[in-house]
């Protein structure tokens, strides 16, 4: 028991300081060694309980995953709207100065391969987990199809968020009738059967 109790400490503890070194240094620099020092723990910790470089990137893409999940599991218990807000600028403004984070955690997706398998993995856990909740909100919707329009309010949103600083971009209203134009396509479609538990937790 205790062990497991030192791991939830050590895994936050690893994570919250290699997110306060990428956005002091940035991805680059953010070195294990970097990352240990301001943790005020050894290599050897970190290695541990996570395990090398690319696992603490995978490790950090997981745990926002996760966060995203929890509201997302809670609002989809609502109404339409209120998902609908958070996935259009509720989720930017609880991660408020992390999402730099993020910015520099999907910078370095392009310039290594098993990174990005790796974060894949966490995506696609996501876009499971994401089907099961919109299934409840769209019961007649096969669940495959509810995990392609996870996929697309994915897309949708990250891609508005990505060119929301350089060029001039679609109102919120467009945005938000995108996103409610992908999920009313759900009613249409055949029913599946609802898995009673959401898809097992890719491990870190």
């Amino acid at each position: 028991m205790a062990r497991k109790n030192l791991e939830e400490e050590r895994i936050p503890q690893i994570l919250d300081a290699f997110e306060r070194c990428i956005m002091k240094y940035g991805i680059a620099e953010s070195s294990l060694a970097r990352v240990a020092r301001k943790a005020k723990i050894s290599r050897t910790t970190i290695h541990h309980y996570i395990g090398g470089r690319k696992d603490m990137i995978k490790a950090a893409h997981k745990r926002i995953a996760d966060n995203w999940l929890e509201n997302i599991g809670r609002l989809a218990d609502l109404d339409i709207d209120d998902l609908l807000d958070y996935m259009m600028t509720g989720w930017k403004e609880e991660l408020g100065d992390r999402l730099d984070v993020v910015a520099e955690l999907d910078r370095v997706l392009s310039q290594d391969s098993e990174t990005f398998t790796a974060v894949s993995e966490v995506l696609e856990y996501l876009f499971q987990a994401e089907a099961v909740h919109f299934k409840r909100l769209y019961p007649a919707a096969s669940l495959e199809r509810c995990r392609e329009a996870g996929v697309m309010l994915y897309a949708i949103g990250i891609g508005y968020w990505r060119i929301s600083d350089h060029i001039k971009h679609p109102s919120d209203e467009v945005l938000r009738r995108s996103m409610k134009g992908v999920l009313d396509s759900l009613l249409a479609n055949a029913t599946d059967e609802v898995p009673s538990t959401l898809p097992a937790k890719t491990t870190i």
